[in-house]
């Protein structure tokens, strides 16, 4: 017996080229590896390995103009940002009996005093930053320059490299001088003319990235504990008597910290450290080009964690979902149905209870984030939007608000039922790949799903907001209202619910990523999962598979107390399996159904299962050799693998049963249609040509019923 045999049968595979396991040893041994043919080709040139000539963006010159706008917008919002955080931890120190009072009442002056200092500043401050401490540096390097310095920096005892910065004669906002102590000493400059060749996609992602990430710190880089100033000891209250419009009382007020002139003077001597060291980070974590395609020739890809490798996991492509944050609408609030009777001046007491209840708003798809009435008007109403992890980081916007448009209950259940069904919809889509409405990137463990999934989402958004999907909307609740006379029609808002459910998929259907339909984009992304299982999981992992294999047979046997006999075939028959799955999501994701709703049904569950037979291939693949940390682990996933092929098994005997069942009913027919037509025409039997005819049908009629009961019994 061969190598290769001894090799095949040993890891117990099945005769299929479809099998992971069984194929693993092609391209090692046999003929199959790919080995240049001839000296010839070994020397044939790659030419997708050169390297194209570069030069700048062709809209290098709107950079500066679009970097303006971004970081401006990002400073106009930073103080709402901060404003909005510091009343909650003001909120929250009045509540907190447990703090000594020395020192919740000096954190409640130091907050009161950050709070005047933004409110009074927000207006100055996005349009001067440096006059308070956020030296803005980094967006204006990377806008401006075509050609800048790369080096190192030392701020406040910490050293950043590998950051870009402009020379001693370009812009002083280019360069990070005016914040070192000795710029001779703090700033090395390693590499000098260094060309920007940044293209304009990254460039826009970069200072987008920037603005994001600027808003999600804001209230640190402003607010530490440390900053905190102890009465009696940094601070103290002064007695003095206090003039107001009437009368003059005795009072008390705070005295300046010592060693500043003022209140102003200490708050930003603690901002500008926390923001310099912001902008050098954002800046020393730039990369200029995609560090994927740096290393394409270099070193060869790492299979990321839903895709087991002995290497470390591969870093994910950059995903953006912050940008969904930074781009998410300023939406008008709508009054919910219970409520849509009631005065404004009853609404805007009710918002100081639980607004959520009584407002809501279009924002069925980026369930990550909360919208809340704050205050509301006749004609506009400001509205807080967080994301539900980071409650502290709020945005307050002004938006118009038409009262007297959201008076009709009946007609707001319509809007709100029609908004609750596509959210619903959407929400199942999020499930259905393990995230819930705070859609947590990391937790889909692989960045193709990741990117793939973020696409499909980025274009849920801009579909439900765009002109023709609203218009189209508008109009059925339109004509829902014409219809719907009784607020308490179940039945006809079921109906409300299924249109606005349909319509959505119907959109989605028509929207088109990379030529083909949405729907099809997360399939897609499943079809590489099996390509990389084929090509790179079992090839790279088949000894420690065997291994684990062989250690649940023998080390863990008696600890896990069952009769299991562990080989390496249900995983090959779990892969099979798999790929069958993802063939059959695909064929689903391309077809034209009829029913929309029921079609929406079966994808959604298709998606789980094969979300769920990945995670479970996941751990029977692994690089990791099993332990008595895991091994339990290892066994689950392995039973949930024998226990979905013999689901499988079942279905498809199940399926050959009925089958044959068929075959052995039409074939009886046949044959007694076929002894009726013999009786009625038995003098044509003795004709020679009729009786072959006759016999040639009788054998077919006795084959189909012959293979009807073979389909029945094996």
């Amino acid at each position: 017996m061969s190598r290769k045999k001894r090799l095949i049968y040993s890891l117990g595979s099945i005769v299929s080229l479809s099998l992971p396991l069984t194929v693993i040893s092609m391209g090692e041994n046999g003929t199959d590896s790919e080995q240049p043919n001839s000296p010839d080709d070994s020397n044939e040139i790659d030419k997708s390995t050169v390297e194209q000539p570069k030069d700048y963006d062709p809209s290098f010159s709107t950079f500066e103009d679009f970097s303006e706008k971004r970081i401006k917008q990002a400073l106009t919002e930073l103080p709402e940002v901060v404003i909005s955080a510091l009343k909650n931890e003001i909120e929250k120190l009045k509540n907190d009996d447990q703090i000594e009072y020395r020192k919740s009442l000096s954190k409640q002056i130091y907050l009161y005093a950050l709070l005047d200092f933004f409110e009074a500043n927000k207006e100055d401050l996005k349009n001067n930053p440096e006059n308070y401490g956020f030296y803005i540096t980094f967006p204006n390097v990377v806008s401006k320059l075509r050609l800048y310095e790369r080096g190192s920096v030392q701020y406040n005892d910490k050293i950043y490299s590998n950051v870009i910065f402009g020379a001693n004669d370009q812009a002083e906002n280019t360069k990070y001088n005016r914040v070192v102590s000795n710029p001779q000493n703090d700033i090395k400059v390693e590499t000098s003319q260094e060309k920007n060749f940044i293209n304009r996609d990254n460039f826009e992602k970069t200072i987008r990235q920037y603005a994001v990430e600027l808003l999600k710190s804001a209230f640190d880089i402003s607010f530490n504990d440390s900053d905190v100033l102890l009465l009696d000891k940094d601070i103290e209250l002064k007695q003095e008597k206090i003039t107001n419009d009437t009368e003059t009382i005795n009072g008390f007020s705070v005295t300046t910290p010592k060693g500043y002139n003022s209140w102003k003077d200490y708050i930003i001597a603690k901002i500008k450290p926390r923001f310099i060291d912001f902008d050098l980070t954002q800046n020393q974590q730039f990369q200029p080009e995609d560090p994927q395609q740096q290393q394409q020739q270099t070193s060869p890809p790492n299979i990321p964690p839903l895709v087991p490798n002995q290497g470390q996991p591969a870093p994910a492509n950059p995903i953006p979902p912050d940008s969904v944050a930074e781009a998410i609408p300023s939406l008008a609030p709508y009054v919910r149905s219970e409520h849509a009777t009631k005065s404004l001046s009853e609404l805007s007491a009710l918002i100081t209870t639980n607004s959520k209840d009584v407002f809501f708003f279009n924002n069925p798809i980026n369930t990550r984030f909360e919208y809340e009435v704050v205050e509301i008007k006749d004609k506009e109403a400001r509205v807080s939007v967080y994301e539900k992890e980071k409650p502290n980081l709020k945005r307050v916007y002004p938006v118009a608000f038409n009262f007297e448009a959201n008076r009709d209950p009946i007609l707001q259940k319509i809007r709100y039922t029609t908004v609750e069904s596509i959210k619903n919809t959407v929400l199942k889509f999020y499930e259905s790949l393990g995230l819930d409405d705070k859609i947590d990137f990391k937790k889909l463990n692989d960045p193709i799903l990741a990117n793939s999934f973020f696409s499909v989402v980025d274009l849920f958004v801009k579909l439900v907001y765009s002109d023709l999907f609203v218009q189209e909307q508008e109009k059925n609740i339109d004509n829902w209202r014409k219809r719907i006379s009784n607020i308490n029609d179940n039945k006809a808002f079921s109906k409300v619910a299924r249109q606005a459910k349909a319509m959505f998929i119907s959109y989605v259907f028509q929207s088109k990523l990379n030529n083909s339909n949405a729907w099809t984009t997360i399939p897609n992304a499943y079809e590489t999962f099996v390509q990389r299982y084929k090509i790179d999981v079992f090839r790279l992992n088949k000894d420690i598979i065997t291994e684990n294999i062989n250690l649940l047979n023998t080390t863990y046997k008696e600890k896990l107390n069952n009769q299991t006999t562990y080989t390496i075939r249900p995983i090959d028959e779990f892969f099979v399996k798999t790929e069958r799955d993802v063939s059959i999501l695909k064929s689903n994701s391309e077809s034209n159904p009829r029913n929309l709703n029921s079609w929406y049904d079966e994808y959604i569950q298709q998606i789980s299962g094969v979300r769920k037979n990945f995670t479970i291939l996941r751990t029977l693949a692994d690089s990791k050799k099993i332990d008595d940390n895991n091994f339990k682990d290892y066994d689950a996933a392995y039973q949930e693998a024998l226990k979905q092929n013999s689901e499988r098994s079942v279905k498809v005997q199940g399926v050959k049963k009925e089958f044959g069942i068929s075959m052995l009913v039409l074939g009886s027919l046949i044959l007694t249609l076929f002894i009726i037509l013999i009786a009625l025409n038995i003098k044509t039997v003795k004709q020679r040509k009729l009786r072959n005819v006759y016999i040639t049908l009788l054998a077919i009629t006795l084959s189909v019923m012959l293979a009807g009961v073979l389909l029945i019994l094996i």
